[in-house]
Formats: structure tokens, C-alpha cells, sequence
């Protein structure tokens, strides 16, 4: 499986919120999230240290299992201890939290953390 490309930024004590939808490629159906963990790690390259984790072990990745639908999210508390920089991610689905070898990666890609202009409130 090849995994989509996109970038994405989050705003260093903004919240969060992506949403995902996993297809069949060659149908367009949805493919079901039952009995399967989604897991986005943000890095700086690959095995080194992790900058941010959003799972659905911890609640900030949701899903609606039939529609194959999964919701990132994060709120400002969780974004205001990110670093700001340029970093990159993978999103993976596996059929347990627990085996690395069985989990497809949906997608990939650039993830700049960025400092709010606007981070006071008058």
C-alpha cells in the first residue's frame, strides 16, 4: 500500500483537528476501523526522539468504525508543549496497538509546528 502524502501544521497552543477517511482504493467503499488501533507520530527523522503522539489509546485519534473515519485532535494544552520546527509524521492503522509488522501506513508527510502570532488574549 502506497501512503498518501500530506502535510500538515499545528499551531503551538492552538487546538487540532484532522479528519481522515481510510477507502478502498479500487471501490471508493470505506474500510472498517473495527478492532483496529490508528497511531500519528511526529519526529524529527526517523527513530529519533518523538515530538508528538496522537493515538487511539490516548483519546486524541477518534474513529467511526463502519465509515472508516478517524478524527485527530488535539487541544491547546497538548499543542502548547510542542517544539516549533519542521518535522515529519506517518499515520498508521494496525489490527492491534501491539504488532508493528501487521499495520498499514495511510500516509506521511511534512508536519510544521508553529508559533501562534496571536498567542495573547486582550
Amino acid at each position: 500500500m502506497t501512503a498518501l502524502v500530506y502535510n500538515i501544521v499545528i499551531y503551538k497552543g492552538a487546538d487540532f483537528s484532522l479528519t481522515v477517511r481510510w477507502k478502498d482504493k479500487g471501490t471508493g467503499a470505506p474500510i472498517s476501523l473495527a478492532g483496529r488501533s490508528v497511531l500519528l507520530q511526529v519526529r524529527k527523522r526517523p527513530g529519533q526522539e518523538l515530538i508528538a503522539e496522537f493515538s487511539t489509546e490516548d483519546g486524541r485519534i477518534t474513529t467511526d468504525d463502519d465509515d472508516g473515519e478517524m478524527t485527530i485532535a488535539a487541544a491547546g494544552g497538548y499543542t502548547d508543549l510542542l517544539t516549533p520546527g519542521d518535522y515529519s509524521y506517518n499515520l498508521e492503522v494496525s489490527v492491534d496497538g501491539t504488532d508493528p509488522i501487521h499495520r498499514d501506513r495511510l500516509m506521511e508527510g511534512d508536519c510544521e509546528i508553529r508559533e501562534r502570532i496571536n498567542s495573547e488574549t486582550t
